[in-house]
């Protein structure tokens, strides 16, 4: 296929799935999102292997690329006869989902998604559980969260698609409000060192955590002289340390 070519269609039907053996696809998904990058090795159309109906995204050629077509009743007998079919299905919802947070969705590549999806790890609280600090970030997948300052103001309620936690990512010791599970919660957990190194997700995870601290000091100003954001001019240090590692 040459540069720009079309590969498979959203809306149409297919019964092949396709490997990129070289060069680079895109995926369009949503009309609004900027398109995914598909490095070698990637699977394009894999959704069909799940359920028989329309492709729900668009596949262009990004360069020159060779691909492999795989019969698809071929390919998911193969994937159910090796014991992968519930493992690989968890993977590509977990990557669907990523794909859909605003947190995730800009200008990472596949591989990054596919990688921070294999490493979330699933949690969940009943309604009235305090959910301790992590080292580390949860997203919510379901359910609903109330972030309390210390002093007992609420500070703002995270429902599906939100987040919590995180600040040991920004080099803080403990967050400066209380989490509740405010109905039975499910939780994505990823651990901190896989989002270090991932700039444009600190430099998001920062903005969220100063907003969060600003409300809290607007909220109480004066039991929270001690809660301070974290200063702008240490954003390039993040930056640099998530560069490094």
């Amino acid at each position: 296929h040459n540069a720009g070519s079309l590969i498979l269609r959203r809306g149409s039907e297919s019964q092949h799935v396709y490997l990129v053996l070289t060069g680079s696809v895109e995926m369009h998904g949503d009309a609004h999102a900027e398109p995914v990058a598909l490095p070698v090795g990637s699977l394009v159309g894999v959704e069909i292997l799940f359920e028989d109906a329309p492709l729900t995204a668009t596949w262009r050629a990004a360069s020159t690329v060779r691909l492999l077509r795989m019969n698809l009743d071929a390919l998911r007998d193969f994937v159910l006869n090796g014991g992968w079919y519930g493992r690989l299905r968890m993977l590509l919802d977990n990557t669907a989902f990523m794909r859909s947070l605003p947190l995730f969705a800009e200008r990472l590549s596949l591989n990054t998604q596919q990688a921070l999806t294999a490493a979330m790890l699933p949690a969940s609280f009943s309604a009235g559980q305090v959910i301790p600090p992590d080292d580390g970030l949860y997203i919510i997948k379901s359910g609903t969260v109330d972030l309390d300052t210390l002093f007992g103001y609420r500070l703002e309620t995270v429902g599906a698609g939100g987040f919590l936690a995180g600040e040991s990512c920004l080099g803080e010791s403990a967050p400066a409000w209380r989490a509740t599970a405010a109905a039975d919660v499910e939780l994505l957990r990823i651990p901190a060192a896989d989002l270090r190194k991932i700039p444009i997700v600190l430099w998001k995870l920062l903005e969220a955590h100063n907003r969060r601290m600003c409300l809290a000091q607007s909220l109480a100003p004066d039991a929270a002289n001690g809660i301070k954001p974290i200063s702008v001019d240490q954003a390039p240090d993040i930056t640099i340390r998530a560069g490094r590692r």
